[in-house]
C-alpha cells in the first residue's frame, strides 16, 4: 500500500510540472509567432528570477524553480498592436494544450495494450489536465491576477483590465521601467502579461 501511494506521489510530481510546461508553451508560442520578439516564461513563479534556472533558446528565456513543485507560471511578452484575434489566440493556446493533455491521458488511461503504471500515469495526466481546464475556463482571480476565462471574457467585451499585481509583478514592472530608462526610452508603452493562465494588456509610462 505504502510502494502504491509512493508510486502515485512520484508520478504526480512528474505530472504537474510537465502540464505547466506545456500550458505555458501553449501560450508563448503564438506570442513568439506573433511578435517576433523576446518572450519570457517562469516556471513555478509570478516573475522571480532570483534563485531559478535559466535557460534562454532564441527569442525564448525560461527562467525554472530549483524545485521541480510547480504550482503557477507566467509568460511575459511585448504585444503591443496584437489584434484581438490574435490576443484571443494566445489566451487559447494554453487552453487548447490542456484539453489536448486531457483527451491523451483519457485515451491512454483506457487503452488495454499499456503497462499499468502507464496507465496510472496517463490517468493523472486526464486528472490534473482536466482540473487544469475547469479552473481555467471559469473565470477568476488568483491573488488578484485574472486566468484565461476572465481574460477571454474582458477581451470579448472589449474591457481594459486593470487588477492589483503581486509583490513579484511590481518588481518584475519597476526593474522593466529601470531598463528602459537606462537605455534611453522614456515609457513602455504596453506590457502585456500572459500568465499561467492568461494574457493582459498593462499601460505602462
Amino acid at each position: 500500500m505504502f510502494a502504491f501511494f509512493g508510486i502515485l506521489g512520484g508520478f504526480a510530481l512528474l505530472v504537474l510540472p510537465l502540464l505547466i510546461l506545456l500550458h505555458e508553451l501553449g501560450h508563448a508560442v503564438p506570442a513568439l509567432l506573433f511578435t517576433r520578439a523576446g518572450v519570457t516564461m517562469y516556471l513555478g513563479s509570478y516573475g522571480k528570477s532570483d534563485n531559478m534556472w535559466r535557460i534562454q533558446i532564441g527569442l525564448l528565456e525560461i527562467y525554472l524553480q530549483r524545485s521541480l513543485i510547480w504550482r503557477k507560471g507566467l509568460c511575459v511578452y511585448a504585444g503591443a498592436g496584437l489584434s484581438k484575434a490574435q490576443q484571443g489566440t494566445i489566451i487559447l493556446g494554453g487552453v487548447l494544450v490542456s484539453v489536448l493533455l486531457a483527451a491523451l491521458g483519457f485515451y491512454g488511461a483506457l487503452a488495454i495494450n499499456l503497462h499499468g503504471s502507464v496507465k496510472l500515469f496517463m490517468f493523472l495526466l486526464f486528472l490534473f489536465a482536466a482540473v487544469s481546464l475547469v479552473a481555467n475556463l471559469v473565470p477568476s482571480q488568483r491573488s488578484g491576477l485574472p486566468n484565461d476565462g476572465l481574460l477571454l471574457k474582458r477581451l470579448l467585451l472589449g474591457e481594459q483590465p486593470t487588477v492589483p499585481f503581486s509583490p513579484e509583478l511590481k518588481e518584475l514592472i519597476a526593474r522593466s521601467r529601470e531598463v528602459a530608462i537606462d537605455l534611453g526610452y522614456d515609457y513602455i508603452s504596453t506590457l502585456h502579461l500572459l500568465l499561467a493562465d492568461c494574457t493582459m494588456p498593462y499601460p505602462y509610462s
